[in-house]
């Protein structure tokens, strides 16, 4: 993947403080060198993550898989060499392929820019948003992901219900004299919030000033697909990952979301919790190419 810079310049090192979960403890990261112990195969099945997780760092099983989906691909972060060392060897009895990262390794990625749409050419795909356009080389692009992250939204209370709360409201009010003991009206059941699945992607490229594209697939003009675009924007969004996988030829990384998406597998295998943990993950597959360019 790109040459992301890393966080061992004293600037940014300087504010490199912070607080890391483990076995179910917050530890203080502070000016000492700190340790993560990732997973160095992106298609490491999370429930091998967790059973090592519950086995070797004490962790209840539901909490394991709680902090896969929070910092997928992340087992134990900031703690000291040793223990690091201890948990890798842990991994490898496990048969866990995992990998140690020191803190100020960890890659910086790039701030993503917003694609409205992309054209399809032949050696390269054209993005634009509200305020540009640019060409984007397919031999330069070194990593595809998506995602399926969960929102919760507001609950919403129809018109009917509304107005029968107004009236109710009105009757104990002005008619208070007509209400007999033992003769209100139950309350009604809070409605329960509605979840929504929204389906992000990521293009990382080692060309221009924009190495970082991303694109949400409710806010994204698919007319770039040509003839064949449907009505259905989940479907548009996975026939324009099938266009990027095809096109680019540069055999970029891919996550496991954008594996499962092109294929149509069921969400619910790797739906995130939220955007910060698509993030991680993003962090996580950066540490990996930055690894895998080392050994190239």
């Amino acid at each position: 993947m790109g040459n992301f810079p890393s966080r061992r310049n004293p600037e940014f090192r300087s504010q490199n403080s912070g607080f890391c979960l483990l076995n179910s403890i917050y530890l203080y990261s502070n000016d000492m060198e700190k340790y993560s112990l990732i997973l160095s195969e992106p298609e490491t099945a999370n429930d091998k993550a967790a059973a090592f997780m519950v086995s070797a760092l004490g962790l209840e099983q539901k909490e394991a898989e709680l902090c896969l989906k929070v910092s997928p691909g992340f087992l134990i972060e900031g703690i000291g060499l040793e223990p690091v060392m201890k948990a890798r060897a842990q991994a490898d009895s496990a048969r866990l392929k995992t990998m140690v990262i020191a803190s100020p390794d960890l890659p910086l990625l790039p701030r993503p820019v917003a694609a409205g749409k992309i054209e399809f050419k032949s050696d390269g795909f054209y993005y634009q948003n509200k305020v540009q356009k640019d060409f984007v080389r397919y031999d330069s692009v070194t990593m595809l992901a998506a995602a399926a992250v969960e929102f919760f939204l507001p609950p919403v209370r129809m018109p009917a219900e509304l107005e029968a709360d107004l009236l109710e409201e009105l009757r104990r009010k002005f008619l208070p004299a007509l209400i007999k003991p033992g003769n209100d009206r139950p309350n009604a059941p809070a409605p329960r919030p509605r979840k929504e699945i929204v389906l992000y992607s990521d293009i990382f490229s080692a060309q221009g000033d924009f190495p970082h594209l991303r694109f949400k697939y409710d806010e994204f003009d698919f007319s770039g697909l040509g003839a064949a675009k449907t009505y259905s924007s989940a479907e548009n969004f996975r026939l324009t990952l099938d266009e990027l996988e095809a096109r680019t030829f540069s055999k970029p990384f891919m996550n496991r979301a954008f594996r499962g998406i092109k294929k149509r597998t069921p969400a619910r295998d790797f739906i995130l919790p939220s955007l910060a943990a698509y993030e991680k993950e993003l962090l996580w597959l950066a540490c990996l190419g930055k690894a895998a360019k080392r050994t190239d």
